[in-house]
């Protein structure tokens, strides 16, 4: 897996859509789950031996799961910049609001511009409306200093070798149950039960 500034259009389709067994329109996979998404980004750096928030292998950033920050969201997990900002257009369809910070557009691959620009568009909206300048600053001037607050780059190594391992606890050890057959498993375990068996990974409950 590349860890360039943007995924190519092979590696997102990938990690978008790992666990389907067909073809969609666009329009139908931006509605994909979250959780789905952050399990398959999970699985690929496991398989490619990658740890999380590891500056070595790339530009990390800590995007809020499962709740979005715009949803008073808490929890956050390790991600590469380039699936961030995927992550935050899964979220803003997930919930209907844009999730959306403006540097976004950036880093997606060009199929995926439409839908960075609608939810970036809707949240300038948002903040104007609202008159809320740090909303209006972060669809603007201040993105550059909010990535830079985001970024691994400027985090001693032992921090960041403990945030990775912390991100990842927060994902395995959550547990989730089949809604087909009963199985219970960590997010990733359970996804890759699930597939063996053509169950689709949407019928889920999380139950810890």
């Amino acid at each position: 897996m590349q860890t360039g500034s943007k995924p190519t259009r092979n590696e997102a389709v990938h990690l978008l859509f790992a666990n389907s067994k067909r073809k969609r329109r666009n329009k139908e996979r931006s509605r994909m789950k979250t959780q789905t998404f952050v399990d398959n980004c999970y699985r690929e750096y496991a398989e490619q031996g990658i740890d999380p928030g590891n500056p070595e292998s790339g530009t990390w950033e800590l995007a809020h799961h499962p709740l979005p920050k715009c949803k008073k969201g808490s929890e956050t997990v390790w991600l590469l910049k380039k699936h961030h900002a995927l992550h935050n257009l899964l979220q803003s369809e997930e919930y209907n609001h844009p999730c959306v910070y403006g540097w976004e557009r950036e880093y997606v691959p060009e199929e995926f511009t439409d839908l960075a620009n609608k939810w970036i568009s809707q949240q300038r909206s948002l903040a104007g409306k609202a008159g809320n300048p740090e909303g209006k600053a972060v669809g603007g001037k201040a993105v550059g200093q909010l990535n830079r607050e985001r970024s691994t780059n400027n985090l001693p190594k032992e921090v960041l070798s403990r945030a990775g391992r912390a991100s990842a606890s927060v994902v395995n050890y959550q547990r989730w149950k089949c809604t087909v057959t009963g199985h219970i498993s960590n997010p990733g375990g359970l996804s890759s039960w699930q597939n063996k068996r053509g169950i689709p990974t949407s019928m889920r409950v999380r139950i810890s």
